[in-house]
Parts: structure tokens; sequence; C-alpha cells
């Protein structure tokens, strides 16, 4: 993903999230009712103060509540357009292939994981990466000519790539 399509991601979810926390702060003015005093002068300061930290509170919960919804808005949205897609078809050259270990946890980097991808040289000199499967990463070989098929909007979908010949 380049720094344009993680661009336009971030933008989406955060306009998504502003849109559902809005209608979040609607609801929570219009049915919230806070506690009312008693006329205890204890009571009253406890009230108050639990009316304070509420109105703390639940803006905060609400824009978590929020920006997890509108991450998976946005993810399922993604995957809806991405299916009604063309398939592209372009002639393309295997470059290059990466094997390495990435970290599933950035905080403790104790989750390593094998990352698999095959970088393409399309007809017209741009390239592509795609991560894909163990199994589609051993069946090509560097140097590999035929016609690569993907989907691309924010994310970029192997579909595959069929040889025709090899350097």
């Amino acid at each position: 993903m380049d720094r344009a399509q993680k661009h336009r991601l971030i933008t989406e979810i955060i306009c998504v999230t502003a849109v559902l926390f809005s209608i979040a702060c609607v609801f929570y003015f219009i049915y919230h009712e806070p506690f009312e005093m008693i006329g205890d002068p204890i009571t009253d300061k406890i009230l108050a103060d639990l009316n304070r930290q509420d109105m703390i509170f639940h803006p905060i919960i609400g824009l978590g509540i929020s920006l997890t919804v509108s991450m998976l808005l946005v993810s399922i949205f993604e995957s809806l357009i991405m299916n009604t897609l063309p398939i592209i078809e372009v002639q393309a050259r295997l470059k290059q292939k990466e094997y390495y270990y990435q970290s599933s946890s950035p905080r403790t980097g104790s989750m390593l994981q094998p990352a698999y991808t095959l970088i393409y040289e399309l007809s017209d000199g741009t390239e592509k990466k795609f991560f894909v499967d163990p199994i589609l990463y051993s069946a090509y070989l560097k140097g590999n000519k035929g016609i690569l098929r993907y989907k691309e909007r924010i994310f970029r979908r192997f579909i595959g790539f069929f040889i025709e010949s090899v350097e």
C-alpha cells in the first residue's frame, strides 16, 4: 500500500468516525439525564462529581466505540467494493520475490510471522507488490513472464499469474 492509499484509508476512517461520534453525542445529549440533587450537601457533592465524570466518561467511550465501528464499516465497504471491481490483466515479469519475518505485535515484537511478497514489473515499467500465500510464493520463479491478474482500489488483491515464458 503506497502513501496515497494509506492517506485515503485513514481519511475514510476519520470521516466515518466523525459521523458516528456526532450521532453518539446527539443521542447522549437527548437521552442522558443527570442525577438529580437531593438537598444533602455531601450527597449533592457526590452526585455532582458523578455527573461531571459521566460527562467525561461517555464521550470517551463513544469515541472509542465510534472508531472501532468505523474501522469495521470501512473494512466491509472495501471488501464489497473490491468484489465488484473488474479484474485487471496486464503483461508482467516477476522481478523479485521477498521472504521476511514481520512482527504481528509491534510493541513486543515477539510474534514473528513470515511474509511472502511477489514484486512484478508491468509492461509500462511500473512495479506492483503483492502479499501472497506460501504456496503461491513457491509456485512462481523469478523472471517468469506472463499475464498478471489483480484487483486494486485502496488495497491490492492478487488474482493470478499465467506464465507464458521463463527467462
